[in-house]
């Protein structure tokens, strides 16, 4: 039976996916020397040294760092417990370096792993500690060493937190292809209804309010979405800017928007010569003019 792993934070909690792979033998890998608290309080310096496992984040590849404390081998001075004395039947001798974990009478002893990463501005901090625990009943131990191509898998909650940041990364050959002929032909289908415009003009409502104030209208008809709708003076003073979506668009003509014939200061237009200018996001344009008339 594999061990049970247990997954400890010890520092800032990187979001980050691990892979805990299982070599051949004892060179496999390589810890790094890191001082670290052991127990609380209690600080220790762990030694850089081969082992027989790596860590690499799980959608990289990329390994991580981290620190090896070897409690379970005789040799080590690290050792917490002896697994010689008194060892249960089933136990397996282990050398330097080999991740590995026993229960015995003479206690419960676990491997400790310490996950050395960057963290925002802390550089080379623990951020979580693995271990094992192994279990022993009635002399014999339920649990083996992790063995070759044994692999632990660690996955973190990932919320948002602040300093996220998501790359996204489109393919050349998957991008949208634009049609830049096509979209002049579309905006030739642009018209602007009534021109020119006459006072009480057909395309006005009917007067339904006490003052008789006609409501005003024009309609540019065939225009796409999203579009710019930009209305000029004939001098060319800028004096309305509407971007057209879908959602203000009438289905009449295949897309047309009516404006009401007022400025960007809600004041109504005089009579005279205006220039137009519609433009779409990917570069498309038409410029025309109307005329508003007696």
């Amino acid at each position: 039976t594999p061990h049970d792993y247990e997954i400890v934070v010890q520092g800032p909690p990187v979001v980050r996916d691990y892979e805990l792979v299982i070599g051949d033998a004892v060179g496999f890998g390589a810890s790094t020397s890191a001082t670290v608290e052991t127990f609380p309080g209690n600080f220790r310096e762990l030694p850089s040294m081969s082992t027989n496992f790596i860590i690499r984040d799980t959608q990289t590849k990329e390994p991580v760092k981290y620190a090896f404390q070897d409690l379970n081998n005789p040799a080590s001075p690290q050792q917490r417990c002896n697994p010689t004395f008194f060892p249960p039947a089933s136990y397996e001798q282990v050398e330097s370096g080999q991740l590995s974990a026993v229960a015995g009478f003479s206690g419960r002893c676990s491997d400790v792993i310490y996950l050395i990463e960057d963290y925002r501005e802390q550089k080379g901090v623990v951020t979580y500690r693995i271990s094992m625990n192994a279990f022993f009943s009635e002399g014999g131990l339920l649990t083996r060493h992790p063995k070759p191509g044994d692999t632990l898998s660690v996955y973190t909650n990932k919320p948002f937190i602040d300093g996220n940041r998501f790359q996204f990364i489109m393919d050349q050959d998957n991008l949208p292809q634009i049609n830049s002929d096509t979209l002049r032909s579309d905006l030739d289908d642009v018209l602007v209804i009534p021109n020119p415009y006459k006072v009480s003009s057909v395309f006005e409502p009917q007067v339904t309010s006490t003052n008789f104030q006609q409501n005003r209208e024009l309609h540019f008809t065939g225009v796409p979405a999203p579009s710019t709708l930009r209305i000029f003076t004939a001098s060319g003073t800028l004096i309305r800017k509407i971007d057209i979506t879908q959602s203000n668009l009438t289905s009449e003509y295949g897309g047309t928007y009516i404006w009401n014939m007022l400025t960007r200061d809600n004041l109504e237009i005089s009579y005279g010569v205006y220039l137009y200018h519609i433009s779409t996001p990917e570069g498309a344009e038409k410029t025309g003019k109307f005329a508003v008339i007696k």
